[in-house]
């Protein structure tokens, strides 16, 4: 094969073959999309959370006794000494309150201590050892929470650090029920920040209360539990529900894949393999916060807190306790952990199953292929209306199930990976469509017409490359006596000379939707039908012929002026059932035609000097000519190379005139007799041709001959031809 020819064979293998390999690089990008791609997915998220957000429920089951602006005025600056927590705690579990919760890190001792208050004053052994015998703070509020419903918040740090590590002695007060094999897919912490020993020690529950955010700080998901040494530790709302449960354990289901659910008294949380809760916000609401200085002056009481779930928190702006959800930009950090519980409550979820990404990489196979193949079979358009339909029908899948069904099914990556192949698909079909409209005009635009050679570029789809069966026209010219005539020129002379009588014969039959397949010297071979249809492609292959003698006729008139010679043309057409498309070898080919069709035509061609006549056509191709062509029939003629015998015509103008039909008549009579051996009728008929004199001739000579040596009693009125 010739490297030109590779080279357009790898060319369009590629073309071919990089929208399937740029949908395999999608999906492999799809299991961890760029950060880009990561960000617009959850943004979309947060578009659907923002348009079809969770309502606050009509009886708030959770509250915020909120260390507010009003509670830093009435009880003092922050931090509050423990001893006001203490007073806090008894008086929510006096209003009945089923637990409490702190999202507040008691790490330090009690700064307000007396004994720690006096390290910085002068004092004598006796203010000392009076100082000594005061409450400790500290005391006061391990008391209020012991064998209390009360659990206490700490944090985690995450990542490398240089703090020591204190995993091996630091559990959950309860430890949390949850399979081996699930430990790994936690989040793992690096050290723990943790409350005063003596508080841990009388707490009833522990949960950590920090959060791991996105990468734009967005808090979505919230680990319902986190892996600290040998030890998972649960959230501070999932402790303190279990707590308000009365439940006696969390539990966690898992399997090889990882997390599944997290199971809090008789509600399941759906989570995902790394055990993340995604969170259904609902807008902030400032109903379900209670200021501190209200309970503690006991404007509030048991008429709100009865049987609710209760977290200490604070939302004064100074505090800096601020976070940024999917529909607000910064609200206090314990509300995050109210809408951990409300909608675990409410058991209004939304989640993405461990199957959900499988399910998605499936997906976007489907609609990339589904492109791919609607954008090769059926066009641009067609692929746009796709595209569309697609592209709505994801969005509104996508949308369809998170309200329905909870369920956050990405949009965004199958409708960007359907962009990415629309667009590649879409520009590599254009281009392979202008080369293969290059192609075509550089193969046929020396055989064709400039209009044929357009449709054919726009078309391609007409043209069968390679060879198929057709039914065509085909037309062979040839100058008489060439050779003779030839060497009267100078080679200049007779380069210019055939150049000036094949230029308008090629235009004819360009005109005329022929298809000019070679030159032969001053010979020419043309056909019709290929490689565009052509309806009446026997009549207009005749008519060419035509013109053809009518523009010699004009020539000839112009060259004696200039004294050249006079020169004569044979045309013979057929029309039959032949092979045609791209011929020849790897190196060079052409668009040609080959069959016994194209024989018989140059054999008519051939038989045009017998006659006398200047274009003999076959029977099969007057069988398809209209009434406006006068056909004249001459004989019945077995060419050499065939052994069925067929009848040619003759057409004398493209006028149908009275003459013309007198000599056709006549002609028709005379053969009929011929055949049937009446000599001297058959005679009579032909003396009445007016415009074929060597068709007279060459009857009279036959039947002279015949009356002296009939032909054999088989003989059905054919001549067998033995030249071309």
């Amino acid at each position: 094969m010739a490297q030109g020819q590779l080279v357009r064979t790898l060319s369009s293998w590629v073309m071919h073959a990089l929208p399937w390999l740029v949908l395999l690089g999608l999906l492999m990008m799809q299991q961890n999309p760029p950060h880009m791609v990561r960000m617009l997915q959850l943004k979309t998220f947060d578009t659907y959370q923002q348009l079809w957000p969770r309502e606050l429920p009509e009886d708030p089951p959770v509250y915020v006794v909120d260390a507010d602006e009003k509670s830093l005025d009435a009880l003092g600056q922050w931090p509050w000494p423990r001893s006001i927590y203490a007073e806090l705690t008894d008086k929510i579990l006096q209003a009945g309150a089923v637990a409490v919760g702190y999202d507040i890190l008691f790490a330090e001792p009690d700064r307000t201590a007396p004994q720690r208050i006096s390290q910085h004053w002068p004092t004598t052994p006796a203010l000392e050892q009076q100082l000594q015998v005061l409450p400790d703070p500290d005391d006061a509020l391990e008391n209020a929470i012991h064998n209390k419903p009360v659990v206490l918040g700490f944090t985690f740090a995450f990542g490398h650090t240089e703090a020591a590590d204190d995993s091996v002695n630091f559990q959950p007060p309860v430890p949390m029920a949850l399979p081996q094999h699930a430990y790994p897919w936690l989040p793992t912490a690096s050290r723990a920040i943790r409350n005063l020993s003596g508080l841990e020690d009388k707490a009833t529950g522990m949960g950590w209360f920090g959060y791991i955010p996105d990468p734009d700080n967005i808090v979505r998901r919230v680990p319902t539990m986190v892996r600290f040494g040998e030890h998972a530790f649960p959230p501070l709302s999932l402790e303190l529900l279990r707590l308000g449960l009365n439940s006696r354990q969390l539990a966690g289901r898992a399997d090889e894949g990882g997390m599944q659910a997290v199971k809090v008294g008789n509600y399941v949380l759906p989570t995902d393999a790394h055990g993340l809760f995604w969170l259904k916000y609902r807008p902030f609401s400032d109903k379900i916060y209670i200021s501190a200085s209200d309970v503690m002056d006991g404007t509030v009481g048991a008429e709100t807190l009865q049987n609710k779930l209760v977290l200490m928190g604070t939302s004064a702006m100074g505090l800096l306790d601020l976070r940024t959800t999917p529909l607000e930009s910064a609200i206090p950090g314990v509300d995050v952990h109210v809408q951990i519980i409300e909608t675990i409550l409410a058991q209004d979820f939304i989640r993405r199953p461990n199957w959900l990404p499988t399910a998605e990489l499936f997906f976007v196979l489907l609609v990339g292929a589904l492109m791919i193949i609607t954008i090769e079979r059926f066009g641009a358009f067609s692929a746009a209306l796709g595209f569309v339909a697609i592209t709505a029908a994801v969005l509104s899948s996508s949308i369809y199930f998170f309200i329905n069904n909870g369920l956050l099914l990405d949009a965004t990556y199958p409708l960007l990976a359907l962009l990415v192949i629309y667009l590649l698909q879409t520009v590599l079909k254009y281009r392979r469509e202008e080369a293969q409209r290059r192609q075509i005009k550089g193969t046929f635009e020396q055989y064709l017409s400039p209009t044929l050679v357009g449709q054919l570029a726009d078309h391609p789809e007409q043209l069968t490359l390679g060879g198929e069966q057709k039914e065509l026209t085909l037309l062979f010219s040839d100058i008489r006596g060439f050779t003779t005539l030839s060497e009267g020129f100078a080679a200049e002379e007779l380069t210019n000379f055939i150049n000036e009588y094949l230029t308008p014969m090629t235009d004819i039959i360009l005109e005329q939707q022929g298809t000019i397949d070679k030159y032969m010297g001053d010979a020419i071979m043309a056909f019709w039908n290929a490689p565009l249809d052509v309806p009446n492609h026997a009549q207009q292959s005749v008519t060419a012929a035509l013109i053809m003698l009518e523009k010699l006729a004009e020539m000839n008139n112009t060259w004696q002026q200039k004294g050249m010679p006079k020169i004569d043309v044979g045309i013979g057409i057929h029309t039959g059932e032949s092979c045609v498309g791209n011929m020849g070898s790897d190196q060079r080919f052409d668009y040609t035609v080959l069959g016994d069709a194209v024989n018989l035509a140059s054999r008519l061609e051939g038989s045009s000097k017998y006659y006398g006549l200047p274009l003999i056509i076959s029977s099969d191709t007057v069988a398809q000519l209209d009434e406006n062509l006068v056909t004249i029939p001459i004989d019945r003629v077995q060419v050499k190379g065939k052994t069925e015998p067929v009848d040619v015509f003759t057409v004398l103008s493209r006028t149908a005139d009275h003459n013309t039909k007198a000599d056709a008549d006549s002609m028709h009579k005379a053969l009929e007799l011929f055949r049937a051996r009446k000599w001297d009728d058959a005679l009579s008929c032909i003396e009445q041709l007016e415009h074929l004199p060597t068709i007279q001739a060459l009857y009279r000579k036959r039947i002279a001959e015949f009356k002296k040596n009939p032909p054999p009693p088989e003989w059905n009125g054919t001549t067998e031809r033995r030249s071309k």
